[in-house]
């Protein structure tokens, strides 16, 4: 579905009762709506995912991630990607997270779902330039997911959906006025109904996948709230081929599990302690070969927060300090059928980091506002250990319709992810910061004027300009794992340059009919180590069109689009290659030298709401139709090369998305 969501604002669990007496009104309608999408002066994001209870997306439910890739500047690249690149910035250096809790991978194959069950949280938020200091050590975005904050006074709530592609159930229970349970599980059965649709030409792809999520509340009184979470995802994606006789699967999973205890008072605060991990494992099968490639991170950690009472001249005080320790396991590889069975080489890194942080708001008067925040880290990983700081400025500045935000500074960023796909796969892998590869930064900021129009219309403009150091790419292929002597950590490359564009915005978020259109540009240029020449970044995002909107046809019907285009992906095309001695011998061109051709896309969606049933209507059923990619356009997402066995010429293979097009119709059922 699209980014400007319509729907009615419906409340679960019981409603009043109808009094006996009634009396003769005269008809009302009405006609406004709001999205449940907000939108801040600074290009910040808010969604209320409670308010989306009365209307399914495509697929039978509205996908945050998905719809975060219709705001300016963010892309995933290729239908395939996994990941939200924002601003030019890679994959890692956008943070997902759940009540504060990282998420390291919650993507999935096709870019159709992700990890995230969107029925669980009341509400999601994007900063697309993070200013607090609670904010993880990243360069990019923080995408925040927010479970309910307390129990209702509802004794059950429920909604479940059954599609074409999935099915999914979340359900609350409150035991008591204190005590809610909340719980949401989803699983996937793509391959039984689209296998068919999976293969093209000699190819063949298959993926399902499985998550749940758990959460409880307990609120003692009205000063103290205890959450423990727990969450998990699992994927399998698997991809055959009978011209190399050959097949490829990858698995993946995530879990989490936390417990926070929120007090407020004088001086509020909120303590939560946690562990998240998330590993996979890539299996290759290339004739008699037999290869497996794991790799692994591991995460657990304590965080605090303190907003002190404001003090005269200042909106608020905030301050608070982390600890993590990681266990990560870069990519390695055991294979066999090479005669002799490989000895692997597995590098086991053991890091720690600290950071302290302090925030500071001032409200100078109504219209302007000024902030500064301060992080300090310590890192370690092994022998190796450092100490930074990374201070920010901002301001907001409100004239008449006008507004203007800009933000800046340095940030700090000691956890990398590389890996062989360019495209972000699952089988990238994590390591931390070392002498051989130290801490990514960046150095800059952004500005963004924003104009309230008549028609309940927004425009705004955005720039932005980051210089960025120690950025890190894979430098192989994957066949690489053959080498007896494998070292994942012997193919990083790094770089050093800068991320620079613009974007242009207009949105409309309320009335029957909602809706953005958004273009940008944006470039990333890299120096790689060893180089004086520039280069393109893999993650240049060039040119990006999305225009989205939804109608309201009448109090049961609605109706959606959006369209993207995008320029086709970066990537390093190969531009000979040799047999000698049986063995292939590439010769590559320039880095990222190459682009593939214009990504475009058309989705279609309708949402039919059936009238609600039982006491009181508490009952509520909706249909949701789709259809994605409608016109059927064949995107590439990848490139390859590879010499004909019967002819023994150079030849050139593009790999479509993973769905040409892809109908759907789902079932809504919320009580």
């Amino acid at each position: 579905m699209g980014l400007m969501l319509l729907c009615n604002v419906e409340a679960y669990g019981q409603q009043p009762s109808v009094p006996d007496t009634v009396s003769s009104l005269e008809e009302v309608v009405v006609s406004t709506r709001r999205s449940p999408v907000g939108f801040s002066d600074d290009g910040n994001v808010d969604i209320n995912l409670s308010r989306l209870s009365g209307l399914g997306g495509m697929f039978g439910e509205t996908d945050v991630v998905n719809m975060l890739k219709k705001l300016p500047g963010v892309t995933s690249l290729s239908d395939m990607g996994s990941g939200l690149s924002v601003d030019g910035a890679d994959f890692s250096q956008t943070s997902f997270e759940i009540d504060g809790v990282p998420v390291y991978f919650p993507y999935r194959l096709g870019g159709v779902f992700s990890a995230f069950n969107t029925w669980h949280f009341q509400r999601v938020s994007f900063e697309r330039s993070p200013f607090s200091g609670a904010s993880p050590a990243r360069l990019g975005s923080r995408v925040g997911f927010h479970t309910y904050e307390k129990p209702a006074a509802e004794t059950f709530t429920g909604r479940g959906s059954v599609g074409l592609l999935s099915s999914s159930l979340a359900l609350r229970v409150f035991p008591s006025e204190k005590i809610s349970l909340s719980g949401a599980a989803r699983i996937s059965y793509i391959n039984q109904i689209y296998g068919k649709m999976l293969k093209v030409n000699d190819s063949r792809i298959a993926t399902d996948f499985c998550d749940l999520n758990l959460t409880l509340i307990w609120r003692p009184d009205p000063g103290n709230t205890v959450t423990a979470n727990g969450f998990m995802s699992r994927d399998v994606a698997e991809y055959g081929s009978s011209s190399y006789n050959g097949d490829l699967d990858i698995r993946w999973f995530n879990r989490q599990v936390s417990l926070a205890w929120r007090h407020t008072g004088r001086v509020d605060m909120s303590h939560r302690i946690y562990f998240t991990d998330f590993r996979n494992a890539l299996r290759v099968g290339l004739m008699d070969v037999r290869m497996r490639a794991p790799s692994a991170l591991e995460n657990a950690g304590v965080s605090s927060e303190f907003v002190f009472p404001a003090i005269k001249g200042m909106a608020d005080l905030v301050a608070g300090y982390s600890f993590n320790y990681y266990m990560l396991t870069p990519l390695w590889c055991e294979s066999s059928g090479f005669g002799q069975d490989m000895e692997p080489v597995r590098n086991v890194q053991d890091c720690y980091d600290g950071k302290i942080f302090g925030d500071a708001g001032f409200q100078v008067d109504e219209n302007l506002r000024l902030g500064f925040s301060v992080s300090g880290y310590i890192w370690k990983n092994g022998s190796y250990h450092r100490v930074d700081a990374s201070p920010r400025l901002s301001l907001k500045l409100r004239f008449g319709s006008w507004s203007l935000a800009a933000s800046g500074g340095v940030n700090h960023q000691y956890l990398h992810r590389i890996g062989f796909s360019e495209i972000g796969l699952a089988s990238d892998f994590w390591f931390g910061a070392s002498e051989s590869s130290g801490p990514q930064l960046s150095a800059g900021g952004g500005v963004e004027l924003s104009h309230r129009l008549p028609f309940g219309l927004t425009a705004a403009v955005s720039v932005y300009c980051r210089k960025v150091c120690g950025q890190p790419e894979y430098d192989g292929m994957i066949f690489d794992l053959i080498d007896r002597e494998y070292d994942s950590m012997a193919h990083v490359l790094e770089s050093d340059g800068y991320n620079a564009g613009a974007a242009i915005s207009i949105r409309r978020e309320s009335g029957r009919l909602t809706g953005m259109a958004s273009y940008g540009y944006g470039v990333a240029r890299r120096k790689y180590s060893g180089s004086d020449s520039w280069h393109y970044g893999a993650t240049d995002p060039g040119h990006s069109l999305t225009i989205s909107a939804e109608y309201a046809i009448d109090p049961r019907w609605t109706i959606g689009a959006d369209f993207m285009l995008n320029s086709g992906r970066r990537y390093t095309p190969v531009e000979q290659l040799y047999m000698i001695g049986g063995n292939i011998i590439s010769v590559y061109g320039g880095r990222n030298s190459a682009q593939l051709p214009p990504y475009h896309r058309l989705d279609l969606s309708a949402v039919f709401k059936i009238p609600p049933c039982g006491r009181n209507g508490r009952i509520r059923q909706s249909l949701s139709l789709g259809l994605l990619n409608a016109y059927g356009h064949r995107n590439v997402d990848a490139r390859y090369f590879f010499i004909d066995s019967e002819t023994g010429e150079y030849r050139q293979r593009d790999q479509s998305s993973l769905f040409r097009f892809l109908p759907s119709v789902s079932y809504i059922l919320s009580f």
